[in-house]
């Protein structure tokens, strides 16, 4: 498992994966990892990808802005505990995704 810190390195945590088998994140002091399948990455970047701006991270755990990869994660996810800081992190060190000014630049699709 790698190791990282959330962009704003206030939590680190461990992940394992790639787009395109899913992500396995462990963070915290939770001996239980959480999951995000390959079918909800491959949305996610589709659906960011449309965008034009960069879109805000959203790492409110209960009301993360509207357009935010937190809240678009809350809507589009089976299980609700939020993983946006820690997904938004290894995105960026992966290659997937730019930071913007504070925000993330997911590349254009049409």
């Amino acid at each position: 498992m790698k190791q990282l810190r959330t962009l704003v390195g206030q939590a680190r945590f461990e992940y394992e994966g790639t787009l395109a088998t899913g992500y396995r994140i462990v963070m915290g002091g939770s001996l239980t990892p959480d999951t995000v399948k390959p079918e909800t990455l491959e949305r996610m970047m589709e659906h960011f990808g449309r965008e034009q701006e960069p879109v805000l991270v959203g790492a409110s755990r209960d009301k993360p802005p509207a357009g935010s990869l937190g809240a678009w994660l809350i809507e589009n996810r089976d299980r609700r505990r939020q993983v946006a800081s820690y997904l938004a992190a290894i995105l960026v060190e992966d290659g997937h995704v730019q930071m913007s000014g504070g925000r993330l630049l997911f590349p254009h699709r049409r």
